[in-house]
């Protein structure tokens, strides 16, 4: 039997997207409880065959996603140490180990010893790749040596603690050392010290970025030189005077800055931003940074183990970012753009566009519950919320005014609210039928009046202003004044009717919690089931992008299919239904959607909004990151069987 392993096939993200914060992009970690070996991690590389390579002081650990393996000299005696310091991958895939007592290589699939003498029982602090391939080691004690075909030739700076190796597209090559910043080329060498203007002269990283502007990290901060001259950052509230003890340059241009003791910043765009640490207790004391092939930032800390970055197509808002609590029931934008966020025990947030919390409504600020599972913006502005425990209440201009049983309420949890044409407010409850508040009075109409249920979960107003009512029992459309009922018989996908959605062209769509979707269309329903390829039977919202994309919240995640397809499907009866889902690695923190009304929202800059059941998730559906590499396949193990 073949055994094959496809390294980081689940990767959603290229690259890091530069204008997102920090706080966008999904953040993973690997400490103990995740399987990492060891928690202090001093560099990282990715092999020819996709394998991430750690390197710690009790030997080198290879992780392919999923699980982590550990080569030391005990299972391995071509590692010249366990103390492992130093790792980078040449051209060829090959992976170059600096060791606390000389070099080793990977290749073809087994370690190699680098057997040298001037290497033997040294520390390999820096390895580097030169821009035409080569490959640089520094080693304390040694000097400094470049690998030609196969042998080693040193060029000198035998005295030198050498911590870092850049080769410059400029041409020669800088080396940060513990004597200061040095240029080589042409064979002279220029250093720069504390007396140049560096922040301390013992340099522990350097890199340059596209610009040729070369970025020096120190044991007292950051520094710049550029144009000859030298720009230190130590007055930069992020960085102060923390070591920084490593640098790395992604593909999109942003510098990263890894600090011992102040944790991981962000250069781009000429600002600083710092990264806050969603997990508690993290250590701040980062000593590794590597970007991989996918764009993702691997994060290597002293004491605190390994963790990631990637980019994601949704950021999700929670408790930490200001929300009164993860249980989000509805969401509905606001005339300014803002988003009026219904929560499960916390009232109502207003969000600003930029994900901020500018406002909390709660029971401590007139609310009559903290439980609100529907919210609704009225023509003139005022916010309205449905409340679990039965009463309705506007907010205007700051003052609360609430509805309750004494003024005709059934007083049976509110589900969704609807403001109509007339200015009339609909408000559909648990058990208690459809209410309407109009001209001060409520009115409630029931099974007894033609309902299909009392149970009523939607109500959608269409452009001909009959109303669409969503029940347990089926599908209500009230004109007239009089209901019609439809239900599985006639078509539909399913009973019980979460979500209506009109689109410009006349179609509708029906979500349902019993069945999937179905499709409205000149008299005729058409059902897109589980059975038939249809991704989801529950179906809480469904929302249409700039790009006549259809988003589908549900209990198990978000889909995207293309209105085009399910058209095609709808005329055929039959054949695929293309759909992308998205989940947890697509950055929501829960798949499961939440159904309060309304249960996601197009926002006026396209994007789009879906409570979860762990936060409010939100995606820019024009800014969906890809990676279109193909995964490594390695083959590990080979077994006959029988």
């Amino acid at each position: 039997m073949l055994v094959w392993i496809a390294l980081w096939a689940a990767s959603p993200a290229l690259g890091l997207n530069p204008s997102k914060s920090l706080n966008q992009y999904r953040f993973q970690i690997w400490e103990e409880t995740e399987g990492l070996p060891h928690y202090s991690i001093n560099a990282i590389t990715q092999g020819g065959e996709g394998y991430l390579w750690l390197a710690t002081y009790y030997g080198l650990t290879r992780f392919d996603g999923e699980q982590f393996v550990v080569f030391d000299i005990a299972n391995t005696p071509a590692l010249p140490s366990n103390q492992v310091l130093a790792l980078t991958t040449d051209s060829s895939g090959r992976v170059w180990i600096g060791t606390g007592k000389g070099l080793a290589v990977w290749e073809g699939g087994r370690f190699r010893r680098v057997e040298d003498p001037r290497f033997e029982g040294r520390q390999v602090r820096a390895l580097a790749v030169g821009r035409r391939g080569e490959l640089w080691a520094g080693v304390n004690g040694a000097g400094l040596f470049v690998l030609r075909g196969d042998r080693f030739e040193l060029l000198g700076m035998e005295a030198e603690t050498i911590r870092s190796i850049e080769p410059s597209r400029h041409g020669g090559l800088w080396v940060g050392t513990h004597s200061g910043l040095h240029h080589l080329a042409e064979g002279r060498n220029r250093r720069w010290g504390a007396a140049d203007g560096l922040p301390d002269q013992r340099v522990l990283t350097v890199i340059e970025d596209r610009d040729g502007t070369l970025w020096v990290g120190t044991v007292e901060g950051l520094a710049r030189l550029r144009d000859g001259r030298v720009e230190s950052f130590t007055r930069e509230p992020t960085l102060k005077r923390h070591v920084v003890w490593t640098l790395r340059m992604d593909r999109d241009g942003s510098l990263w800055i890894a600090l011992l003791g102040g944790g991981l910043v962000r250069y781009t765009g000429g600002r600083f931003e710092h990264f806050e640490n969603p997990r508690p207790f993290s250590s701040e004391s980062l000593t590794a940074l590597y970007e991989d092939r996918e764009g993702s930032l691997w994060i290597g800390a002293s004491g605190g183990g390994l963790s990631r970055l990637h980019d994601v197509a949704f950021q999700t808002l929670t408790t930490a970012n200001g929300l009164g609590s993860n249980l989000v029931q509805a969401v509905v934008e606001g005339h300014d753009g803002s988003m009026w966020v219904a929560l499960n025990g916390g009232g109502i947030n207003q969000i600003a566009p930029d994900g901020r919390v500018i406002a909390h409504w709660s029971r401590d600020n007139g609310l009559p519950s903290n439980d609100i599972w529907t919210v609704l913006i009225d023509r003139r502005g005022d916010l309205w919320g449905g409340a679990f425990s039965g009463e309705v209440f506007r907010i205007r201009n700051g003052q609360v005014r609430t509805f309750g049983r004494a003024d005709g309420l059934p007083g049976r949890a509110v589900l969704s609210l609807l403001e109509d044409r007339r200015g009339a407010i609909w408000i559909a409850t648990i058990q208690g039928g459809l209410c309407v508040l109009d001209g001060g009075r409520i009115r409630t109409f029931t099974t007894a009046d033609g309902l299909a249920s009392n149970q009523v979960r939607v109500v959608h107003e269409d452009r001909a202003g009959r109303l669409w009512i969503g029940t347990e029992k089926g599908l209500n459309i009230y004109e007239g004044g009089k209901f019609r009922t439809f239900t599985r018989a006639d078509g539909l996908a399913g009973d019980f009717i979460f979500s209506v959605y009109e689109e410009q062209g006349g179609d509708f769509w029906l979500g349902s919690f019993d069945g999937g979707l179905t499709r409205y269309r000149d008299g005729r329903f058409t059902a897109f089931t589980p059975e038939k390829g249809f991704p989801a039977r529950v179906v809480l919202q469904v929302l249409e992008d700039a790009q006549q994309q259809f988003w589908f919240s549900s209990s198990s995640g978000i889909f995207r299919i293309a209105k085009q397809d399910l058209n095609r499907f709808a005329e055929r009866g039959e054949g695929p239904i293309p759909a992308q889902a998205f989940g947890i690695p697509d950055g929501l923190n829960s798949r499961e959607c939440n159904g309060g009304q309304p249960s996601g929202v197009r926002g006026r800059d396209g994007r789009l909004w879906f409570p979860t059941m762990k936060g409010l998730s939100v995606v820019d559906p024009q800014r969906i990151p890809r990676n279109d590499l193909p995964p490594p396949i390695v083959m590990e193990t080979l077994r006959a069987d029988g």
